[in-house]
């Protein structure tokens, strides 16, 4: 499956979660900063350095979606596989 279309699923699951994405130049020489979740006005948004490969983004979206709760939605199963391979470890 292809990358970009993981993300672009990623993104979509967010979305149905009411989890906001920005994708945005975190950080700097000075003052380092990582992608990851943060809650502004009690909304959950996930922040992604727009300098991250894709690759790399989708490992920030799995790991804090995983956050989540995803009973009562619908994920394609390539997509759930990835929440379950980071909940077993691997």
């Amino acid at each position: 499956m292809r990358t970009e279309f993981i993300l672009d699923e990623l993104i979509r699951l967010a979305d149905q979660l009411d989890v906001q994405i920005r994708r945005e130049a975190l950080g700097d020489d000075e003052v380092p900063a990582e992608s990851g979740l943060a809650h502004l006005d009690g909304r959950p948004v996930i922040f992604l350095d727009r300098r991250l490969e894709t690759v790399e983004a989708v490992g920030v979206l799995v790991r804090e979606l995983a956050k989540f709760r995803m009973d009562d939605i619908y994920i394609k199963p390539a997509i759930r596989k990835l929440f379950e391979d980071i909940e077993g470890g691997g």
